[in-house]
């Protein structure tokens, strides 16, 4: 008897509850997320974002919502792109080309950089073991990769002498690898 008892209580809670339990799907928060890009648009990294997330379930327009503001080359635009996105009280920043302008725009939504050359040199985080902060990405920096380089150069052009280098970004631990990365191989840089 107390078996049939706690079946038929199981199933009546049961009838309670999924009433409520769709209507919570239904009423599910829609998340939205800014996101910057220093290029013009369409972009292929904005469209393999979209695609990304859909794969994990977040569906734009259901879920979701991605608010996106391209630079089209000018970098001063970031402050005012930035602005806007936290005016439209976005809760997560994919900061693409914008770290430093994303920096100074907040220190309270969480900022994910998409790829960032030194981000340690740059202030953006303290290290890349523990960023602290509200501030998360990838970094370019590989300088472990600078040596193999040079020695792929080095076997392509046996006579190679002197390298060029150029870079939009500079950062000192980047100059201090290629430099001792072409010393090893008696290159100029």
């Amino acid at each position: 008897m107390t078996t049939r008892r706690k079946l038929l209580a199981t199933l009546g809670l049961g009838f309670l509850i999924s009433p409520v339990a769709s209507f919570a799907q239904q009423m599910q928060k829609v998340r939205r997320i800014g996101v910057t890009v220093a290029g013009f648009a369409p972009n292929p990294y904005v469209e393999s974002l979209r695609r990304g997330l859909a794969d994990l379930g977040w569906i734009e327009g259901r879920n979701i919502l991605i608010e996106v503001r391209y630079a089209e080359g000018r970098m001063d635009r970031f402050p005012t792109m930035l602005a806007e996105l936290i005016g439209l009280e976005v809760e997560l920043i994919v900061a693409g080309g914008s770290a430093d302008a994303a920096k100074r725009a907040t220190s309270t939504i969480p900022i994910v950089l998409p790829a960032v050359t030194d981000p340690v040199a740059r202030g953006l985080v303290a290290s890349l073991a523990r960023a602290g902060g509200n501030i998360t990405g990838l970094s370019q920096l590989d300088t472990e990769t600078t040596v193999k380089r040079m020695e792929l150069l080095r076997a392509i052009v046996p006579k190679l002498e002197r390298v060029a280098v150029l870079s939009s970004v500079e950062t000192p631990a980047q100059r201090d690898a290629m430099e001792s990365a072409a010393r090893a191989l008696g290159l100029k840089l």
